[in-house]
């Protein structure tokens, strides 16, 4: 901020001592100062939002094989730039993407953002059914005594639905649990205590957020690649969490 503020003076100062010289004689100058200092507290307002400190969130993507994180949320005009002429190969920013894998960048599973939207995509899957590829926003609110945020899966998201986990969870996705139950996704979640909510691929829903935190399943179908005798219930998870920084 403090930058931006110093930008923002000293081009005000120096267009306008050169406009001072050029065309003081004209009788416009300080009309024309006017103008200069709305622009430059434009270019102050551009880079800076609000004031007081944004409220922040940690995610949980560590589920995931691959996943990038996009923001969408608040970023100054200049730090948008530079972050889309820019790579950051050592942390694993490619232009305004911050992506992890299986074998790079593995601190970028777990993202800190700012309140306000962000995209993630992602793969999952394991060695016996066939990788998929999803990707949901998050409205992330501003306030931080939020009893809810907003989830908007991609138009052609094969997801099924979410079960909304009581607490966080970290170490224990359920993932295995769902397509072992022999249950069908909704019986799984009643089985479990858990809330379910069908997707509805490009239309939003609402998440509970209990404590300054949520955690949630995404369930998909699973496409069967290879011929094992016992296929049991065809389904599987993704485990991913939200947590408000205090």
């Amino acid at each position: 901020m403090l930058v931006l503020w110093l930008v923002s003076c000293g081009v005000y100062w120096l267009v306008c001592g050169v406009y001072w010289q050029v065309c003081a004689f004209r009788g416009r100058v300080w009309r024309f100062e006017r103008l200069l200092a709305v622009v430059s507290l434009l270019i102050f307002l551009g880079g800076y939002k609000g004031i007081g400190t944004p409220v922040r969130y940690a995610l949980c993507l560590g589920s995931c094989s691959s996943v990038s994180v996009e923001p969408t949320w608040h970023v100054s005009l200049a730090q948008k730039c530079f972050m889309r002429l820019t790579d950051d190969w050592s942390n694993g920013r490619f232009g305004m993407r911050l992506v992890a894998s299986e074998v790079e960048f593995h601190q970028n599973y777990y993202p800190v953002v700012e309140e306000g939207s962000c995209r993630i995509s992602f793969d999952a899957g394991n060695g016996e059914h066939a990788h998929f590829c999803d990707e949901f926003t998050l409205a992330l609110p501003d306030a931080s005594d939020a009893s809810s945020l907003e989830i908007c899966f991609a138009e052609d998201s094969p997801a099924l639905g979410i079960a909304v986990r009581p607490e966080l969870d970290r170490g224990n996705s359920d993932a295995e649990a769902v397509w072992q139950s022999g249950h069908a996704p909704q019986q799984w979640c009643e089985s479990q205590g858990y809330l379910w909510l069908p997707v509805h691929a490009g239309k939003p829903l609402e998440l509970p957020v209990m404590d300054g935190e949520v955690a949630f399943e995404v369930v998909y179908p699973i496409t069967w690649y290879s011929d094992v005798a016992d296929r049991r219930a065809p389904y599987t998870s993704v485990y991913f969490d939200v947590s408000r920084i205090k």
